[in-house]
């Protein structure tokens, strides 16, 4: 194998279906042109399908979750049966001594909610079956493994990279089949979030998560993480034997608005118009809604937000309707990643809004790296490791996260001076290093670490490149 290791054969796996996905696409795509064979799995909307991604290669595959529904289903039979059982119960216990009816106090027991139910089942799980109670708990997994497996099979890759928690456990249990018919496999764990810090809908699902990824890290040949605060988490919380290596999800260098255009101008507002920008996901976690009631206390100040709607986006224009300031808000959609950076570079400043969730505590979002790459002064919410930046910087303001007038403060500050806020930019070799080209250079090495060592050896961490 050469210096390059040309030829390797690598199959990325995600849980979703690609679109839109900026990290594991610029992942694919960096570690093919590194002369990797590179094909990224992920889930089909509708029929299955494959296409070029640069390089690299994209297939996506239908997925049912046939265990789960069939568990679904039997959960459902036992508890129609045990609502007969507690109606019938409670008929017999409302009968008099003499077979009477015992009158409108002796209503009928009603049922356990299902959710105290089903956090029952969970902590019943754990205490019997411990990290492995994830496969009664979460059987969709063992879907994914089931539906996966086929192309991991045809493919026999020499590395195996799974993009975030839900498919640690495939990409391992995989590796171990693969192996079984002596196939030399590596497995690469790239973790977008620090887990236990997330906050999952219900207790089931916190449960099964942590215990899913608990059960597989230590088989991972590698770890990769978003941040250093989140590396350290991870290795903290799982006693790793060394930290994982640090890939920043930065944007590319190269990217061109051809086809986008610019922010400013997709607006039609003039170059001297206040205009806050907000890159992402909208939702209650990120912390928007302060962000938006803040518009009527910032007289001629505009926000753009570039995500996708759905019902807060809904309620964040009813909010700015019943304030007045539904013609300052502007709901756009995503551009390509490519184009993100100098699509919102016309704007003044990059809001980053994010709630104390520890997860969010940890990371480095996308969003401030493209922020920084546009040369755009940031507002920052003080979740831990962004507001230290921020402050280490001088790129931005740091406001009390969800705190309207912390933010009316913080964003008052920076217009009033943003040749300052950019200048922090000027860093030598900051805007360089913050670059998904640099980083995904950590990815590389962590690549040829694991193929020069045998599995199960921890694999030394890369140097974090930009901290």
């Amino acid at each position: 194998m050469s210096e390059r290791q040309d030829g390797v054969v690598v199959l990325m796996m995600v849980d979703n279906s690609i679109d839109g996905d900026g990290r594991v696409q610029k992942a694919a795509r960096a570690m093919a042109d590194a002369g990797h064979r590179v094909t990224l799995l992920g889930k089909a909307v509708g029929p299955g399908d494959e296409r070029p991604l640069g390089a690299a290669t994209v297939r996506r595959v239908p997925v049912r979750f046939t265990r789960e529904q069939a568990q679904r289903r039997a959960l459902d039979r036992y508890r129609r049966v045990a609502r007969r059982l507690s109606r019938a119960t409670g008929a017999l216990r409302g009968r008099t001594a003499d077979g009477g009816p015992a009158g409108t106090g002796a209503r009928p027991p009603r049922a356990l909610d299902d959710t105290v139910r089903d956090a029952a089942r969970a902590r019943f799980w754990r205490a019997l079956r411990g990290d492995r109670c994830w496969a009664r708990l979460e059987p969709r997994l063992l879907d994914y493994e089931r539906v996966y497996w086929p192309v991991v099979d045809q493919l026999r890759p020499q590395i195996l990279h799974a993009h975030d928690y839900r498919m640690l456990g495939v990409a391992v249990r995989s590796a171990r089949r693969l192996r079984a018919k002596g196939v030399d496999v590596r497995v690469v764990f790239d973790s977008h979030e620090f887990l236990p810090g997330v906050g999952g809908p219900t207790l089931r699902w916190r449960i099964a998560y942590e215990a899913y990824e608990a059960a597989h890290i230590h088989e991972a040949d590698a770890v990769v993480a978003v941040s250093p605060e989140m590396a350290e988490r991870i290795a903290g919380h799982h006693r790793l034997p060394v930290l994982p290596s640090v890939v920043m999800n930065a944007p590319p260098a190269s990217g061109s608005a051809s086809g986008s255009g610019d922010v400013r101008s997709t607006l039609g507002l003039a170059d001297d118009v206040p205009l806050l920008v907000y890159i992402g996901v909208s939702a209650a976690k990120r912390g928007l809604l302060p962000t938006v009631e803040a518009l009527a206390d910032l007289p001629g100040v505009h926000l753009a937000l570039l995500t996708r709607r759905n019902d807060y986006v809904d309620l964040l224009e009813k909010t700015a309707a019943g304030l007045g300031v539904a013609d300052r808000l502007h709901v756009l959609g995503y551009v390509p990643v490519e184009d993100v950076v100098p699509f919102v570079s016309t704007a003044s400043v990059g809001v980053q809004s994010m709630v104390h969730v520890e997860n969010y505590d940890v990371t480095i979002a996308t969003k401030y790296f493209d922020y920084a790459r546009a040369r755009l002064p940031v507002v920052q919410s003080d979740v831990r490791a962004m507001a230290a930046l921020t402050r280490e910087l001088g790129n931005g303001e740091v406001f009390v996260a969800e705190d309207r007038d912390s933010f009316v403060t913080a964003t008052r500050t920076v217009l009033a001076d943003l040749p300052r806020y950019r200048a922090a930019y000027d860093r030598p070799g900051l805007l360089e290093d913050w670059t998904w080209e640099r980083q995904s250079e950590v990815l590389a090495e962590v690549y040829r670490r694991v193929l020069a060592t045998t599995p199960g050896t921890p694999v030394e961490p890369v140097r974090t490149i930009g901290r």
